[in-house]
């Protein structure tokens, strides 16, 4: 696990923050660009 990753959350504080970033700005819910996200770690 990396070494930013708040206790009992499984992503790294970077990855957290550009998650909200795009959920405010972009209109989109927190699951969903947390899926985009994840389908873009498993290429």
């Amino acid at each position: 696990m990396p070494e930013d990753v708040v206790p009992g959350q499984d992503l790294g504080v970077s990855l957290q923050a550009l998650l909200g970033w795009m959920s405010h700005y972009g209109h989109l819910s927190y699951a969903c660009t947390a899926r985009m996200a994840g389908e873009k770690l498993a290429e």
